[in-house]
């Protein structure tokens, strides 16, 4: 017996519908685990209104053009409908959709985070063999990416005559691009916390997602997920990869937005020098062949420590080494455990920071091998900064001076060192006695500050040195002098570099 014309109706409703939701999730799951699109193109999509057909039926389709990129992308679509179908009508929610025949093609420059929808309606030809599928593919063609999507329909019988079938009209909207966000943090405190929050509109923002990396091209990414709050704490182990980036943007459902603005965090700093990938090497020198930096592990090194070795073996010449690590914002401190492994008389050493670079990467920056001045006249890194020189001058005690440098002029013909340093010994007290062992480690701190620069030793305050025009410079290491006697040879336990609250 026949159904009502009206419960017929609402049934084949109920069954576009739900076939319309399966397909949409069929193809939603072919895209997420399709890879030849790339992450800029994979949400890009093409649906049917339809699952069966029969011959003299139109059949709707839907083709979304998504850019999941954080640029514009200039896409080109090319669509041949297949023999069963005769193209009637095409339309697109921006620019032009063109149709010849049975192709349709368009170029549409899709913003980031948005889409383009392009729909169209073909009839199913007499030539639809019953029990076979159309299947209709476009292609989307953008900068180094080639991707299909394809919908398919099933033919059937046409129903009997008089049957009221009616196929709804599918109907699409673009939604809004998610905002872009302004991403800022706090300073790190002596805990090595601090805090990124981000601000911008929230419409349709149902989630963040907030990406950390050591590289400011974010080449491995760890990705932290706040949920929907706009704030995300940090704390984390001090360590001699201690540059943080950061960039956050909304998320909803499978849409994101633009990435922010990129951030750089200046963590605490700390290497017992165990691992040699941690980048000391020499930055300045005076003699390639007599001065040295390296590390010693726990089996070849100084007292059974793995260690760090700065060396200048000749008379007048000296070195600096540098990780080309960034100190955080003052206030902070140094501290680092030191011994002297060739005792000498006026053989010294002690840490620099303060420290430029004009951030030219290595190998060509911070000392370039390639040529003579660019070993020892170069001017790339280390033109000034601030040098406490501890000094060995006997079994009892040893000296400090405190040097500023402003200025490095080679000069091998002018006698004594053949780079000179230019710059400030403090006149009035150029020498501090520090009560250590002179034949031992010892641990010294320098607390840099905006009102001083402060020196203690062993955990005893000993001085502060009140010029701090360099400080904001953030570049740190050690260095070794062998003044008018050869072989200053110098090891270092640990060194820490870690914000102060105040």
């Amino acid at each position: 017996m026949r159904k009502s014309y009206l419960s017929k109706l609402l049934g084949m409703v109920g069954v576009l519908l739900a076939a319309a939701v399966l397909l949409a999730a069929t193809n939603q799951a072919a895209r997420a685990a399709e890879e030849g699109g790339g992450p800029v193109l994979a949400l890009s999509s093409k649906t049917a209104t339809q699952s069966q057909v029969a011959a003299g039926d139109m059949v709707n389709y839907t083709v979304v053009l998504s850019n999941t990129g954080d640029t514009p992308t200039l896409l080109n679509v090319t669509d041949t409908l297949p023999a069963e179908l005769t193209l009637i009508s095409v339309s697109a929610s921006e620019g032009i959709a063109n149709s010849s025949g049975n192709t349709i093609t368009g170029s549409w420059a899709v913003n980031a985070g948005a889409e383009v929808i392009i729909q169209y309606t073909a009839e199913v030809t007499s030539t639809a063999v019953t029990g076979s599928f159309i299947t209709n593919t476009v292609e989307i063609m953008g900068t180094g990416a080639n991707i299909t999507r394809s919908a398919s329909v099933e033919v059937v019988d046409a129903p009997p005559p008089g049957d009221p079938t009616i196929y709804l009209p599918y109907i699409a909207k673009a939604l809004p691009p998610l905002p872009a966000l302004i991403l800022s943090s706090n300073r790190p405190n002596s805990a090595n916390s601090w805090t990124l929050s981000w601000t911008g509109d929230t419409a349709g923002v149902t989630a963040y997602e907030l990406q950390e990396s050591h590289t400011a091209d974010f080449a491995a990414v760890a990705t932290l997920s706040p949920g929907n709050s706009t704030s995300q704490p940090v704390t984390k182990v001090a360590s001699p990869f201690n540059a943080y980036f950061y960039r956050v943007r909304a998320v909803d459902g499978n849409r994101t937005g633009p990435w922010s603005n990129v951030v750089k965090v200046n963590g605490a700093y700390f290497d017992d020098f165990t691992d040699n990938t941690s980048n000391w090497k020499l930055r300045r020198t005076t003699y390639l062949e007599k001065v040295f930096s390296y590390y010693e592990n726990a089996q070849n090194g100084y007292n059974d420590r793995s260690v760090l070795v700065i060396k200048a073996e000749d008379s007048w010449d000296w070195g600096l080494a540098s990780p080309l690590a960034e100190a955080p914002q003052p206030p902070y401190v140094i501290e680092y455990r030191m011994d002297v492994a060739n005792i000498g008389n006026l053989v010294s050493a002690g840490p620099v920071f303060g420290g430029d670079w004009n951030g030219v990467p290595e190998p060509a920056g911070c000392i370039d091998y390639s040529t003579y001045n660019s070993i020892y006249a170069h001017t790339d890194c280390f033109n000034h900064f601030y040098f406490i020189n501890t000094i060995w001058f006997g079994s009892v005690a040893m000296k400090t001076a405190f040097e500023r440098v402003d200025e490095l002029i080679w000069c091998p013909s002018c006698g004594g060192s053949p780079m000179k340093r230019f710059g400030d010994i403090n006149p009035d007290n150029p020498y501090i006695l520090v009560n250590v062992e002179p034949d031992n480690y010892n641990t010294y701190r320098i607390e840099v500050r905006e009102d001083g620069i402060k020196f203690y030793a062993n955990g005893t305050y000993q001085y502060t040195y009140p010029d701090t025009r360099h400080i904001t410079s953030p570049y740190f290491g050690v260095m070794a002098t062998a003044d008018e006697y050869s072989n200053s040879t110098w090891v270092f336990d640990y060194y820490s570099v870690t914000p102060l609250d105040n």
